[in-house]
């Protein structure tokens, strides 16, 4: 008889195969916010180099927003932050629950995401550039030190 200890422990068996991914993946995470994010207040490295927000700006913000209950900041700083969190439960219930590794329905459900996230990014820049605070020009660049 299947028990649910035996599914925690292939689920945690999951984790633990991919967890030099994960570990990498956070690693990075702290990095980018301790030297990046610290030292230049914020700036994503999108707008560093091109001075233009990236379809991903705000993101973390809306996150963090949502953690906070302010849901109407969190949907005005990237909508997109919606398709991303229902992406990741999905990601994360096929990967580790239903132990699919090589899943088509992933990667097409990805790349609907990615043009969803590309195709809110042009609407919120024709219409809210740069009016909103996420959608502001960085004036120092690398871009604009490199071409001046």
């Amino acid at each position: 008889m299947y028990k649910i200890t035996d599914r925690a422990n292939t689920v945690f068996k999951r984790i633990k195969k991919d967890g030099p991914v994960i570990f990498c993946t956070a690693a990075f995470s702290v990095l980018y916010y301790v030297i990046l994010n610290t030292a230049l207040c914020g700036i994503c490295p999108i707008k560093l180099v091109t001075g233009y927000p990236c379809p991903g700006c705000g993101i973390t913000r809306a996150c963090i927003s949502v953690f906070q209950f302010k849901l109407m900041q969190a949907f005005m700083l990237n909508p997109s932050f919606v398709l991303w969190g229902i992406f990741f439960i999905f990601f994360v219930i096929r990967r580790y629950i239903m132990g699919k590794t090589n899943d088509k329905a992933v990667i097409y459900f990805l790349a609907a995401v990615l043009v969803l996230s590309v195709v809110i990014y042009i609407i919120r820049m024709i219409f809210l550039y740069p009016m909103e605070p996420v959608l502001t020009y960085y004036g120092d660049n690398l871009f604009s030190h490199f071409f001046s």
